[in-house]
């Protein structure tokens, strides 16, 4: 168990679900290094992401539906790539269909 004191800033283009979603993840895979990221004013970065005590990426966390080639893109930095919906994942489930990550 841990404690946690966290202020999470709202995006303006940020629903209340995704926030809540990205709060959850941080929550989920909380560990050293975990931190959110510039998430929605950043395309290139995912919501939240783990480092290691040297920098380097470990984890590659993506909220919503992210694309095949995102998650390919994250998990080729991270090693590790994982994914939290606040949407239906039957519609997302569809369209990985297929996909190589």
């Amino acid at each position: 168990y841990e404690t946690l004191d966290l202020r999470v800033a709202r995006h303006p283009s940020e629903s209340a679900e995704y926030m809540l979603a990205r709060v959850l993840a941080y929550c989920l895979e909380y560990q050293d290094g975990v931190a959110f990221t510039e998430g929605v004013s950043s395309g290139d970065e995912p919501a939240v992401v783990v480092r290691d005590l040297t920098g380097r990426l470990t984890a590659w966390i993506e909220i919503g539906l992210p694309t095949a080639e995102r998650l390919h893109r994250g998990h080729k930095l991270a090693g590790r790539a994982a994914v939290y919906t606040h949407r239906d994942v039957r519609q997302w489930l569809t369209q990985m269909r297929g996909a190589r990550i």
